[in-house]
């Protein structure tokens, strides 16, 4: 028997005995005033339980069609097909990403960052079915970072001997380390303090967040927190 049963049980005996003593004090109006108390009590409280259990009702229904949603979600074939290319992906992208951060510190600010930009790209249309739109959003300045390094290398090596394009070599030179520094994770440069909107470590980080891996990580570890405190 549930507890609404229970309650519901109760405020029946309740209207009963109301209405016997209601009528059985026929001779007394203070009798027949008190007698009514509990049966009005009692009438009062059974819509107040029928809302309350409708309510308990409706919000069953949303957690289980929440259940169901989710199941569909996570469990479904493109789903778990979803997140296998999204695992790919990052293992690639990031890859790509070290082998970027190793040619820079091989040989600084050099214009072989180029062709480690292009790989990030075509890793990226590799993986274009998988990859959302604000995936690539978020990615995107991290390749130009790369690509504006490389360029502005090629260019100073370019017009390294023509003294007529002095000060566009200076502000190639300029603009190039800039964005290195920024890359490399550097708190100032040039004495002008720094984002770290363009540092490796945050690109990876954005990368994280594409697997959830910090939110699976939490999740695990609030499990595995739980199993241990039900066994102690």
């Amino acid at each position: 028997m549930n507890r609404s049963t229970l309650i519901y049980g109760a405020l029946s005996c309740l209207v009963v005995i109301g209405i016997v003593l209601f009528f059985s004090t026929t001779h007394s109006e203070v009798l027949q005033i008190l007698a009514a108390i509990p049966l009005v009590g009692a009438l009062l409280a059974i819509p107040v339980q029928i809302l309350r259990d409708e309510a308990a009702y409706q919000k069953t229904l949303m957690v289980e069609q929440y259940k169901h949603q989710n199941a569909i979600a996570t469990s479904s074939h493109m789903a778990i097909v979803a997140f296998d290319r999204h695992v790919e992906f990052c293992e690639a992208y990031v890859s790509g990403v070290y082998g970027a951060l190793y040619t820079l510190l091989r040989g600084g600010p050099n214009e072989e960052v180029l062709e480690d930009a292009g790989k990030l790209v075509d890793i990226r249309e590799k993986y274009a079915l998988w990859v959302t739109p604000s995936i690539e959003e978020a990615l995107m300045p991290f390749e130009q970072a790369f690509r504006t390094i490389g360029a502005n290398a090629y260019l100073v090596e370019a017009i390294r001997t023509d003294v007529s394009q002095a000060d566009q070599r200076q502000e190639a030179i300029d603009k190039m380390y800039n964005t290195f520094a920024q890359v490399m994770g550097f708190a100032s440069w040039a004495g002008k303090e720094l984002t770290e909107d363009l540092a490796i470590r945050t690109l990876v980080g954005k990368v994280r967040a594409v697997l959830g891996v910090q939110a699976l990580t939490d999740l695990r570890r609030t499990a595995i927190e739980k199993a241990h405190s039900s066994l102690n």
